[in-house]
């Protein structure tokens, strides 16, 4: 026998007495048989009256009624057929009865296929708010607590279950690098859930089982049959298309929309979702921190002690004027809070990441200790959000040139390129616009030989509380931890709601603060530092006159820049690394050599003083560097080989090797050495 019952849509029947009673005549006729001889006559006998009742519709829907509703009784039935005829002539009625039991099943579920209406999933969900016209696709079976998959085989109708069901309710696309996400859905005890996700990761049947960490229903038996479920109502259109996002900030072209932790912050009218899509376990862990707690009120009152302080006020600013550098064109910058320890300058920074979320160590904020890596991923997550890291002071020296790596990248506002497999074999490097805030002991500019990076990193030396305060440092950081997360909120909806004409004047008056701020720069480092100035101006003004916070009893910019021209007012490394080698020379004239014949010291030359130039070993100059700070010898004297010695001459103050190299053959003692040989100032 075939099962070409099983998707037949029959009439409804009474499941009465009449089915079973149907059933009963045709077990009877079956009894009946008494053929002893002719086996093959024998056997027809008994199977013909199950093939009359097959091939009558009215006749097998009343027993197909019949075992749905007295399935006890039918199986009595069944069993002496059993009995009277074969097994195998059974076992072929309940298989029977059971596709009848199955099409009657999807009847009443309404399964899309075999000429029925197409059933949309909000309906066989029940979700109101499920997106209208996207329907469950031919073949599948969807109830609110399952998932199924029908399919005729050669032997028969299979059915394959996956579980709890799955859905996709939206699609996503980058609105920065038009990569695809998908929003998935799923019910667990009465409870809705959701995750977005990669694309890559909802149509893949291995990538896919990562998300069961997150709840999702899936296992490595049923990931196959869910990624065909996913990808068949994906590609619906129906399903809607809206906007994401892999990282916080300003998003898409310009500065319109802004993504704070998972809020999305548009102009008033605009329509259209906006969603971020972190896709790994710490981007999520770095939004879920961009949070509020407590109120308003109760962060200004941790502001309250500080009237008299400008070093936390500072910290408030520079956290407020990192979503102002990509408004004004103005570059990324750092605040180092370089104190002796216990003095307040880690509350500062608690003060602010709690502008904008949780001023918890790992969540708002995060040490110098982490890999280069995993910094910039984090920068670059937050994007046009402040980075905050404590404890400079930690980086061991053996470590000190991956820091000064990192903060080069995290000043420049780029990533590293990163190279990958395939014939264009590079990977998308992350950018940001970001306001550095850290502290340390000693202060992080030593880290980089780089004048540039002195330049844009402010070092705060002075203590930021007195000492004796630590009472209201304490209620400080109470108050704060307590209440955070709300003036960024009001700060970005004052920014994203701001007109053109408004924007204009913003950068009119930042220009013109930054124009009068560099007239009264002493030094080039000095003048380059004015635009933080000019910046960290801005967002003081927009906190006070425009989100009614107090004015702090203190001079916040003037303090703010007499701490600049103390901390990058003086010379440039070069001139410093250039005032200290003639220091030294001056202070150990008996061990250069002045003439050929004269006798070397027992420890040997260090180099040679002539008339007009002096040359060192290049050992020895390196040592004088190291004593000023300065480890990269090699950038400081390429700087002296294209440096002129004075402005009305064209002479450099480096005297090159053959092939423009840095060092050159000197008679020195009894033989010759490579010397580091400058020019004499005159």
């Amino acid at each position: 026998m075939t099962n070409q019952h099983w998707g037949h849509d029959y009439p409804e029947a009474d499941p009465g007495p009449d089915g079973l009673g149907v059933l009963r005549a045709v077990v009877e006729t079956i009894e009946a048989v008494a053929i002893e001889d002719d086996r093959k006559a024998k056997r027809k006998a008994q199977t013909d009256p199950l093939i009359h009742l097959y091939e009558d519709a009215e006749r097998w829907a009343a027993v197909a009624a019949a075992h749905a509703s007295h399935p006890a009784q039918v199986e009595g039935l069944v069993s002496r057929i059993c009995n009277a005829a074969t097994a195998s002539l059974a076992s072929q009625l309940r298989r029977q009865l059971r596709h009848a039991e199955t099409a009657r099943r999807e009847r009443s579920l309404r399964l899309v296929g075999q000429g029925d209406r197409p059933l949309e999933v909000r309906e066989a969900l029940g979700w109101d708010d499920y997106p209208e016209g996207v329907v469950v696709p031919v073949g599948w079976l969807l109830t609110p607590t399952k998932l199924l998959r029908r399919r005729q085989t050669t032997q028969g109708l299979v059915e394959d279950t996956a579980g709890l069901p799955i859905v996709p309710t939206r699609r996503l696309r980058d609105v920065d690098t038009g990569d695809w996400s998908v929003e998935l859905a799923w019910t667990l005890k009465h409870r809705r859930y959701s995750e977005i996700v990669p694309r890559s990761l909802a149509v893949d049947s291995r990538a896919i089982l990562r998300l069961a960490d997150r709840g999702l229903p899936v296992s490595s038996a049923t990931s196959r049959l869910y990624v065909a479920w996913i990808a068949a109502l994906e590609a619906q259109e129906d399903l809607p298309m809206d906007s994401g996002a892999a990282r916080m900030g300003w998003v898409g072209r310009g500065t319109v929309a802004y993504l704070l932790g998972r809020e999305a912050y548009q102009p008033r009218g605009m329509t259209g979702r906006l969603d971020l899509v972190a896709s790994s376990e710490g981007g999520r862990q770095v939004a879920e921190a961009v949070t509020t707690a407590g109120t308003w009120e109760g962060w200004l009152s941790a502001l309250e002690p500080c009237r008299n302080r400008p070093a936390p006020w500072l910290a408030v600013y520079a956290a407020a004027s990192a979503p102002l550098l990509r408004i004004l064109g103005a570059p990324n910058f750092g605040i180092d809070f370089a104190s002796v320890s216990s003095s307040g300058k880690s509350t500062c920074l608690k003060l602010a990441a709690s502008c904008y979320g949780s001023p918890v160590s790992g969540q708002g904020y995060r040490g110098w200790s982490g890999t280069v890596a995993g910094t910039e991923g984090v920068v670059g997550l937050l994007c046009d959000l402040p980075l905050c890291l404590d404890e400079g002071q930690l980086v061991p020296p053996g470590k000190a040139n991956d820091a000064g790596a990192l903060l080069h990248a995290l000043i420049d506002g780029a990533g590293r390129q990163r190279g990958s497999l395939g014939r264009l074999g590079l990977q998308r490097s992350d950018t940001w616009r970001t306001v550095l805030l850290s502290t340390s002991e000693q202060g992080i500019t030593r880290w980089s030989d780089s004048d540039g990076v002195s330049a844009r990193v402010v070092e705060i030396h002075d203590r930021p509380w007195p000492e004796g305060c630590a009472d209201e440092v304490e209620e400080v950081t109470r108050l704060a931890c307590a209440n955070h997360g709300h003036l960024y909120r009001r700060l970005i909806r004052h920014l994203v709601d701001s007109t053109p004409e408004a924007r204009a004047e913003m950068r009119r008056w930042w220009q013109e603060r930054l124009a009068q701020l560099a007239r009264a720069a002493k030094s080039g480092l000095v003048r380059r530092a004015a635009q933080y100035v000019a910046t960290i101006e801005l967002a003081a003004d927009l906190l006070h006159e425009n989100l009614e916070a107090p004015r702090p009893d203190c001079d916040v910019p003037r303090w703010l820049w007499g701490q600049i021209e103390q901390s990058v007012g003086g010379p440039m490394r070069s001139e410093l690394a250039w005032e200290a080698l003639w220091a030294w020379v001056h202070s150990h004239e008996g061990w250069l050599q002045q003439a050929p014949t004269q006798e070397a010291p027992v420890r040997g030359w260090s180099g040679i003083d002539e008339r007009d130039r002096v040359g060192l070993l290049r050992t020895t100059v390196d040592g004088i560097f190291r004593d000023v700070g300065i480890r990269e010898t090699e950038s400081v004297l390429r700087i002296w080989q294209t440096q002129q010695l004075h402005e009305t001459t064209t002479e450099t103050r480096l005297i090159p090797g053959s092939d423009n190299r840095l060092t050159r053959k000197e008679r020195m003692g009894s033989g010759r050495a490579r010397l580091v040989v400058v020019r004499k100032e005159r």
